[in-house]
């Protein structure tokens, strides 16, 4: 909890909202989960701060609103990562404060901190210090004095406990060892005489006259569908509202789309430009491979006059869209399995060798025998291929020529140019669904044994 991760343009109550939708699931009717917004909201101090974007909130407001999204659920225990960091004073006091009135509600609370004032230090119950990794005290807050005193540490009565503790338990060897042997001894006491019973949030979730109860099941409240569409729409609205965002993506789109678009306007249908057209062709791919921006292929392929036929078009867009999924995969893939600094060295260098055995810059027949198997490892070749297809394959007709004489007017002689005439365009889908697929899996596989490690 040491930062608050929280969408920058939604409201206050819309993160309550989503909050409470993917936690108290769908056997809880709509107004019953406004009710318990409110009172939340009431009970942390948001409610006039509901429609307020949370990009605009105080450090304060920000740790009370990440503390009531994890209460909508009425968790009986909850951990907190140093929830004072980067609040002033009065922050903190009200931070620990609100903490500690969950705590009397019949909650366990448990957070770490760093040397707080002698007036937080007050607010807790029970104390567990470490220091160098070892435990020096464990038990009540107002039985830590005490126990140094029996060590022979007496804290002055105008010393902050929290800062004497630290500063005096790294003297010697011999005082460590009598400290850590003391604390062995020392057991907790606890005391629960002002400790209510944990009871929900809301009076709502107490009433059995409010929803049927059903018994608990392993498990997320709501289906994988819902909690989809839950994020889908949370992620539109944050898309929506966010004016750089979203007015730097309609400007790339329509100014790379209008200017790419020009200079190769109206080369599609012209036999005397087939290569410019065939650069055009692999531009797109490259372009879809690094940014993925179809409105831009698409406002492309339009301007450039390449063949106007529903089926050709959905065979160049497909074989775009599963380029960008291949290029995105691999990248995935990079960034699960190394570090940034490793990754953003091998990510541009993996590159340049797919790029190469693409069949764009050397002919298929031209490059060695020996060389020949490491084209079928590049992904942009089967983009290539089979944007080349949709646009000239399948028994296209002759192309207008410009000049006096076109000797590819004919598309077929193209494609037998680029040794691409016994291509396939279902080969090449397979192929880039293939290595989707595998990609895919092995960034899981990939990161599951990460996540393994750390446990």
């Amino acid at each position: 909890m040491q930062d608050d991760c929280l969408l920058p343009h939604l409201t206050v109550r819309e993160a309550m909202t989503v909050s409470a939708n993917l936690k108290l699931g769908k056997d809880m009717p709509p107004a019953a989960k406004k009710i318990v917004i409110d009172e939340i909201l009431e009970m942390l101090g948001l409610s006039d701060s509901g429609e307020t974007r949370t990009i605009n909130l105080s450090g304060g407001q920000k740790k009370r609103l990440s503390i009531a999204l994890e209460l909508v659920n009425n968790p009986p225990v909850m951990f907190f990562d140093e929830p004072t960091s980067g609040l002033d004073s009065s922050a903190c006091f009200q931070c620990i404060s609100l903490l500690k009135s969950l705590a009397r509600g019949g909650r366990t609370i448990i957070c770490t901190i760093h040397q707080p004032s002698a007036r937080l230090f007050e607010m807790f119950d029970f104390l567990y210090t470490l220091a160098e990794g070892q435990c020096i005290y464990q038990g009540p807050v107002r039985e830590l004095v005490p126990f140094l005193s029996t060590l022979g540490l007496h804290c002055p009565s105008y010393h902050n406990p929290a800062d004497y503790v630290p500063q005096n338990c790294h003297y010697n060897n011999q005082t460590k060892n009598n400290i850590k042997k003391e604390a062995l001894e020392v057991q907790p006491i606890t005391n629960t005489n002002n400790l209510a019973p944990v009871t929900c949030t809301t009076s709502l979730l107490d009433s059995n006259e409010s929803f049927n109860k059903k018994p608990l099941k392993a498990g997320f409240p709501t289906s994988g569908w819902k909690q989809f569409w839950i994020l889908l729409k949370r992620t539109f609205k944050s898309i929506l509202r966010d004016p750089t965002l979203t007015h730097l993506r309609l400007f790339s789109h329509t100014v790379v789309g209008l200017l790419i678009g020009f200079l190769y306007y109206d080369i599609g249908t012209d036999a005397a430009k087939v290569m410019s057209n065939a650069g055009c062709i692999f531009f797109t791919v490259m372009f879809t491979m690094f940014t993925a921006m179809m409105p831009t292929i698409l406002t492309l392929y339009f301007m450039t006059s390449q063949p106007l036929q529903m089926d050709r078009l959905l065979m160049f867009t497909t074989v775009n869209i599963l380029t960008a999924l291949v290029a995105q995969s691999l990248g995935l893939l990079i960034g699960a399995a190394m570090k940034i600094e490793t990754g953003v060295y091998l990510g541009p260098v993996t590159t340049i060798p797919i790029v190469l055995f693409s069949g764009f810059f050397v002919n298929f027949n031209a490059i060695p025998d020996y060389l020949q198997w490491l084209t079928y490892l590049s992904y942009i070749r089967y983009g290539f291929e089979g944007a080349m297809l949709a646009v000239y394959g399948y028994d296209r007709e002759k192309l207008k020529c410009s000049e006096a004489y076109c000797h590819f007017r004919t598309p077929s002689l193209f494609l037998k140019e680029m040794s691409m005439d016994k291509a396939n365009f279902w080969i090449d889908v397979g192929a880039l669904s293939a290595f989707f697929i595998f990609i895919r899996v092995i960034s899981y596989l990939v990161l599951r044994f990460k996540l393994k490690m750390l446990q």
